[in-house]
Order: structure tokens, then C-alpha cells, then sequence
């Protein structure tokens, strides 16, 4: 059994591909905290224009909202989208960080239900495969069900159980 603290640290966001950003993330928070921990990065990813806004889903959020986003989507056929999360292990010793990704393809759809996670959230216009409701019209067990959060971390508990046992 281990246990898990969270830990609110304000880390730089390079620009680059999503395991550029995570593995110096990671590094960065090792170097800050010298314990072994976990650090996520989740990325919403548009076909229609080039896998935008991908790891810079806050920034867009932050200036346009996600009915902004909707609207910049809804002008193209194509409303294919994905969520990735990238979770990245690390601890004192290791040269990088063993990275792990969950990902939900769905679609970009018109905004609907009121379930935010976070002050920036897409989850009123995201609407996972296989669903007839967006993330924001899903209850937290709902979400839970299908989420790419989870199905990152349960790549890292597997890693854990079989690397991590006498930690």
C-alpha cells in the first residue's frame, strides 16, 4: 500500500509534444520536492485543426471558454476529437520519468450539462465514444467510468504492484 499526498506546484509548461511537456514537468517537480511522485498532464486534442489545442487546453480555455472552443470546431465537418492524459512516475535516482497514457477518443458537441472540473474545463463539450452525454452531463461515477485519468493511472498502479513492491 502506498500513500498519496497531493501537492499544488506551480511548474513551467515548455512548449513541445505532450511527453516533452510531462517528462519536464516531472523532472522539474523531482528536483522541488526529492520524493518519488506523480505528475499529470491532460491534453484535448481536435482533428480538425492539427490536434490543437492538445497540451495547450488551459490557454485556449483561458481566453475563449469552452463555448469559444465549440464554436471554432463547429465551423469544420470533422468534430473528432481525444482526450490524453499522460501521468509521469518518478523518484530520486531515476534518470526520467516512466510515463504512462490513458486516452477517450468522442466528439466536440455543442455545450451541454454543468459538471466543470477545475476553473478551465471542456467537459460540457466533449462526448466520449459510446456515450449519449458530454462529461459535463455525466455523474462523477459516470465519469469515472470512462476516464482517461483512470485509465492512465491504472497503467501506473500495474507498474507499481510489479516494480514497486519492497518501496
Amino acid at each position: 500500500n502506498w500513500e498519496l499526498g497531493h501537492v499544488n506546484l506551480d511548474l513551467k509548461e515548455i512548449q513541445g509534444e505532450i511527453k516533452d511537456i510531462i517528462t519536464e514537468k516531472t523532472e522539474e517537480a523531482l528536483k522541488i520536492l526529492n520524493k518519488p511522485l506523480i505528475v499529470e498532464d491532460t491534453c484535448l486534442c481536435c482533428s480538425a485543426i492539427g490536434g490543437l489545442p492538445g497540451p495547450y487546453i488551459k490557454d485556449f480555455l483561458r481566453k475563449i471558454d469552452d463555448d469559444g472552443l465549440y464554436n471554432m470546431i463547429n465551423k469544420y465537418e470533422d468534430k473528432n476529437a481525444k482526450v490524453i492524459c499522460t501521468v509521469g512516475y518518478i523518484k530520486p535516482g531515476m534518470d526520467e520519468p516512466i510515463l504512462f497514457e490513458g486516452m477517450i477518443k468522442g466528439k466536440i458537441v455543442q455545450p451541454k450539462g454543468e459538471t466543470r472540473h477545475g476553473k478551465y474545463s471542456w467537459n460540457r463539450i466533449f462526448m466520449p465514444e459510446g456515450y449519449d452525454k458530454t462529461f459535463g452531463e455525466m455523474t462523477m461515477k459516470e465519469h469515472a467510468e470512462c476516464s482517461h485519468r483512470k485509465f492512465a493511472l491504472l497503467k501506473l498502479k500495474e507498474y507499481l504492484e510489479e516494480h514497486e513492491k519492497n518501496d
